[in-house]
């Protein structure tokens, strides 16, 4: 479900990255209002990266250059391809076949990724309270599970020395603290978060969540997909395995 945001003035705590030679660096974080002109899907995004060349084109490239600078250092990058089901009329739900390599895709996932590498950084420099997300891998070169930590650590999953998630403080409680814990040093205040026992208890909170958000995801699927076939029985799809 897309939050509509646009139209009104929203307060932000904007990121300026300078994006430079397959990375970014962080230059300044801020507090501001923003007000959201258009809200974009990925196929938005698509046609705009192929309609204004010199801007979105140029952002698009650079994020491409981050996602190949990224698996050259080790990162599991998705799968190219992904299916879903668009429910946007729940009466006649329709497959979308999209590209996860394809522009507009690339520069929501790339740039977040970026975003909370510079976040994790910023925590690490300044020393701030933080719920990290680490991932190491074992000894044979598999992944652990991500998870949150007060430690710190790399994300090796993602190829970032550190990450802080604050990207989606609509959906991930440790985002929207981090976020404030940020804003508030940004801007001088004191730390809302300084409880290093408040925040362990939140992150042990967040890990016990996190099987039972799977789980609802994974039943909202399932049943979006029933309700797929049930629309179309009878129903004949040709397949092919792709191997690219």
């Amino acid at each position: 479900v897309a939050l509509r945001l646009g139209g009104q003035p929203r307060e932000a705590v904007p990121f300026r990255i300078l994006l430079q030679d397959g990375d970014g660096r962080l230059e300044r974080i801020s507090r501001s209002v923003v007000q959201v002109d258009a809200n974009l899907d990925y196929a938005g995004g698509d046609a705009l990266a192929r309609a204004q060349p010199q801007s979105w084109g140029r952002l698009a490239q650079a994020c491409a250059a981050l996602a190949a600078r990224r698996k050259s250092l080790g990162a599991m990058l998705p799968e190219r391809w992904e299916v879903s089901i668009n429910a946007d009329d729940p009466d006649a739900l329709r497959l979308e076949r999209r590209l996860r390599a394809g522009p507009g895709t690339q520069m929501v996932e790339e740039l977040a990724i970026l975003l909370n590498r510079e976040a994790g950084r910023y925590c690490r420099d300044f020393r701030l309270p933080t719920i990290h997300r680490v991932q190491h891998r074992r000894p044979g070169g598999s992944l652990e599970a991500a998870r949150f930590s007060l430690k710190g650590g790399g994300h090796e999953g993602l190829a970032c020395d550190r990450y802080v998630q604050v990207t989606s403080p609509m959906r991930r409680f440790p985002d929207l603290v981090m976020l404030h814990q940020i804003a508030a040093h940004v801007a001088g205040a004191p730390l809302p978060f300084r409880d290093r026992e408040r925040l362990a208890v939140w992150v042990r909170w967040a890990e016990e969540r996190i099987p039972v958000y799977a789980e609802f995801e994974r039943r909202a699927a399932e049943q979006w997909r029933r309700a797929y076939l049930s629309q179309n029985r009878g129903l004949r799809v040709a397949a092919s395995r792709d191997t690219s």
